[in-house]
């Protein structure tokens, strides 16, 4: 008779003692469970704190003739850049300056975990008919890791668009030079008539053939077969 006492209070002692056990696993794993809120949480804080920071030190390091202004956003952060002729004048050497490039870094609250997309917002600039995402590729040339900064994503764009203008520079050059071999050429052809008229020389058949053969051979050296400025070589003559 004596027993069955000792056996409840035994089964009770285990009881307790089990939910004593269970007791920090239960709130274990509460304290495991993943909330997702956290994590927005987490990375918002990220992209306020490292937005404020890049955006004091990309001001600081600007460049002549490049300013921001910078605005928030639902999405995130505009940053708007702009390059005025005067970061140009190491180029020009007294040329016009191009018009200004405006463009617009839209950076999102994933932010340093996705790039920011660059729009071209002057229609002028060849840039200007790329997609964002095109455009963010020349300018990164790499993949994107958070390590790559604001500041590091403004001066690719700079050598981008200063790559661009000098591009145009050679262009330009090319064309008057070739426009200058032309109109040596004419103003040769117009010496010969004109000495030709001065000197009322009578020109005969055959003055004809070699007037013509003087004609033909200025024209092969303005526009040579193997290039601008390069004599005719032997296979050219084949």
């Amino acid at each position: 008779m004596e027993s069955q006492p000792r056996r409840r209070s035994a089964t009770a002692s285990q009881q307790s003692d089990d939910a004593a056990s269970t007791a920090p696993s239960a709130q274990q794993d509460r304290h495991q469970q993943h909330h997702p809120a956290d994590d927005k949480s987490a990375r918002e804080q990220i992209f306020r704190l490292r937005i404020e920071r890049e955006l004091s030190l990309l001001e600081q390091q600007l460049d002549e003739g490049v300013t921001i202004t910078s605005a928030q956003v639902d999405s995130g952060c505009h940053i708007y850049l702009s390059f005025s002729g005067k970061f140009f004048l190491r180029e020009l050497r007294g040329a016009d300056p191009p018009q200004e490039a405006v463009f617009v870094i839209d950076v999102s609250r994933q932010y340093p975990f996705l790039p920011p997309l660059i729009a071209c917002q002057s229609f002028a600039w060849p840039f200007y008919n790329q997609t964002p995402e095109q455009l963010t590729r020349d300018v990164l040339q790499e993949a994107w890791t958070p390590l790559i900064t604001l500041s590091e994503m403004v001066n690719r764009l700079s050598a981008l668009v200063y790559r661009s203008v000098q591009n145009d520079r050679l262009m330009d050059d090319k064309n008057v030079h070739q426009q200058g071999d032309g109109n040596s050429g004419a103003a040769v052809v117009a010496s010969l008539l004109g000495f030709v008229e001065r000197h009322r020389l009578r020109v005969t058949g055959v003055g004809v053939v070699v007037l013509l053969a003087v004609l033909c051979r200025l024209a092969v050296g303005v526009y040579p077969c193997s290039g601008w400025g390069v004599p005719p070589m032997h296979g050219d003559y084949e």
